[in-house]
C-alpha cells in the first residue's frame, strides 16, 4: 500500500433492486433481447467498496510525464519552464470513486463520480501547480465477440 494514499472510514452504500426476477424468468433475454448464456450481478454497494479499497492501497495513483508545452495550453505559466525540468503529473484521488446506483444518461450501465481528484504538475523544482477535479461519467461495457467450440475445432479432442 502506498503511505501517502487516504484512510476512508466510510463507504457509499446504494440501496438497490437487481433484475433477479428477469433472470429467472422462463426466457430471460438481456436487454438487447437476446438470451443470457450466464448472467452475474454485483451491486453498486460492493463495488464501491472494493473501489475504496483499491483508493486506500494506492491502485488509482498514477504518474505519468508530460511536456510543459502541452500543459501551457491549459495555463501559459507552464510555458516558462523549460522542458529539461523533467515534469510529470501525479494524479491521486482522495476520495474513493462511487457508483451512484442509477444509469447513465443515455442508458448506459451506471453513473460513476470522482471527487475531489488531485492532479499535480511536479518538476524537479518541486510543485508547479495543483489543482483538484469532480467529474462524472457513464459507465459502459462493450462485449467482445463470443466464441463457441466450433470457432476453435483443432482444440477439440
Amino acid at each position: 500500500p502506498n503511505p501517502s494514499s487516504p484512510v476512508l472510514a466510510k463507504t457509499v452504500s446504494i440501496p438497490q433492486q437487481f433484475p433477479f426476477a428477469q433472470l429467472s424468468s422462463s426466457s430471460p433475454l438481456t436487454p438487447g433481447g437476446r438470451p443470457y448464456d450466464v448472467a452475474f450481478a454485483l451491486s453498486d454497494s460492493v463495488l464501491n467498496q472494493i473501489m475504496a479499497v483499491q483508493v486506500e492501497g494506492g491502485e488509482f495513483d498514477l504518474e505519468m510525464p508530460i511536456t510543459a508545452d502541452l500543459l501551457s495550453y491549459a495555463s501559459p505559466k507552464f510555458a516558462e519552464l523549460t522542458s529539461v525540468q523533467g515534469l510529470h503529473l501525479r494524479i491521486s484521488p482522495t476520495l474513493a470513486p462511487v457508483l451512484a446506483g442509477s444509469a447513465g444518461p443515455d442508458g448506459e450501465l451506471a453513473t460513476i463520480l470522482l471527487s475531489h481528484l488531485l492532479v499535480d504538475a511536479i518538476s524537479e523544482g518541486g510543485l508547479q501547480a495543483r489543482i483538484a477535479l469532480d467529474t462524472m461519467d457513464a459507465v459502459r461495457l462493450r462485449g467482445g465477440r463470443r466464441h463457441r467450440a466450433r470457432d476453435f475445432p483443432d482444440q477439440i479432442p
